[in-house]
């Protein structure tokens, strides 16, 4: 934050690119709070973008922050279908 937080081509802090999806749900959040919470600190004016750890469900995070507390948070998720089963029936006689 110290070297890059006002640097004019830095809009947004994402800690944490793609966490594994068995993180402790408790310990990653807690760390995300933490980020949030220094960031809002020193350089207040960026947004803080989070990535999901691959659960993308509301209810997953809806519990990260106040109701009252999201403004500037941007929640990252990458929806990868390349590796997940398809249900293309031209794909079966292949």
């Amino acid at each position: 934050m110290k070297h890059w937080g006002n640097h004019p081509a830095v809009y947004a802090i994402e800690p944490l690119n793609e966490p594994w999806w068995s993180t402790p749900k408790d310990e990653l959040k807690n760390f995300y709070r933490s980020v949030r919470a220094n960031m809002k600190l020193k350089a207040p004016h960026l947004k803080f973008v989070f990535h999901d750890s691959f659960h993308s469900d509301a209810d997953y995070w809806n519990d990260m922050f106040a109701d009252d507390d999201h403004d500037g948070v941007i929640m990252d998720t990458h929806f990868y279908q390349a590796w997940w089963g398809r249900d293309d029936p031209e794909d079966k006689d292949k």
